[in-house]
């Protein structure tokens, strides 16, 4: 009679896990079926404010980035178009839903109302840009102090920095545009100019002459590193499986080796115009 017992309860508890596992597939199945009824389109519109060298509009594929992102969406037979405008006004115009999305953003919690992140793209580092004459070394934003920055309005160049500053370790002479902070910085105008390194460069190659960018070099101590990433815009119901799409895909192209091309060629001068 116990075994009797047993052989019922141990049927019971069976039947219990087996309509667990039923449920959850049924809840599995229904989501990708909703995924897979979102009819997904051959034709993707992202804006972006430019990103010399990453995202460029006159530069060969609009830059290694666009050049990456549109690539990943072709292995799914998705064109890429990339429309140039102001970053803030490419911000709202992508949260808009007037766009698919935009590229490429760090990551901001106040973001992600508006938008869905797909995996890191792009992974940015900082550094301070001198005069190849000044004798400059640093180990801390204490080592900075009485030295004048060059900074462009509304750029930020990691909390830290903004903390220094806030602090009045270091005093920050703003402008407009990144040539203005080449030319003051070659006068002495200014100490340093902190910059993504390769932002950095590619304004020095395209706003310099040969003579006037042998002057300048870069301290290699990062001021800060973060991972840039392409958003689609939440409001549409074809951006997450577009989302999955693309993880997908840049993970493969970083496992064979084709993600790390872009840069090898972007080095080699192969998107200058």
């Amino acid at each position: 009679m116990r075994k009797a017992l047993r052989r019922a309860e141990r049927g019971a508890v069976a039947g219990l896990v087996l309509a667990a596992v039923l449920v959850v597939s049924a809840a599995g199945s229904s989501l990708a079926s909703d995924q897979a009824s979102v009819e997904l389109p051959d034709h993707i519109l992202l804006t972006t404010g430019g990103w010399p060298p990453f995202l460029v509009e006159d530069h060969y594929q609009q830059g290694f980035i666009a050049h990456l992102i549109r690539d990943v969406f072709a292995e799914h037979d998705i064109d890429v178009e990339f429309q140039f405008m102001p970053w803030a006004r490419a911000y709202q115009h992508a949260a808009a839903g007037q766009a698919h999305g935009t590229a490429v953003w760090m990551d901001q919690a106040e973001r992600h109302d508006d938008f869905l992140y797909s995996d890191p793209v792009l992974e940015e580092t900082f550094v301070f840009f001198h005069r190849a004459g000044h004798d400059f070394d640093w180990n801390s934003f204490d080592d900075l102090r009485a030295l004048i920055m060059g900074g462009v309005y509304g750029y930020s160049y990691g909390p830290a920095f903004d903390r220094a500053h806030a602090d009045n370790i270091f005093s920050v002479d703003w402008v407009a545009d990144e040539a203005l902070n080449l030319q003051k910085l070659l006068r002495g105008r200014i100490d340093l100019y902190p910059q993504e390194i390769n932002v950095g460069y590619a304004n020095i190659q395209s706003t310099l002459s040969a003579e006037e960018a042998a002057q300048l070099t870069h301290h290699p101590r990062p001021i800060h590193s973060d991972y840039s990433f392409l958003l689609l815009t939440a409001a549409l119901p074809e951006s997450e499986p577009l989302l999955s799409l693309f993880n997908r895909t840049l993970a493969d192209f970083r496992e064979d080796g084709r993600y790390e091309r872009y840069f090898e060629r972007s080095a080699a001068g192969y998107y200058q115009p």
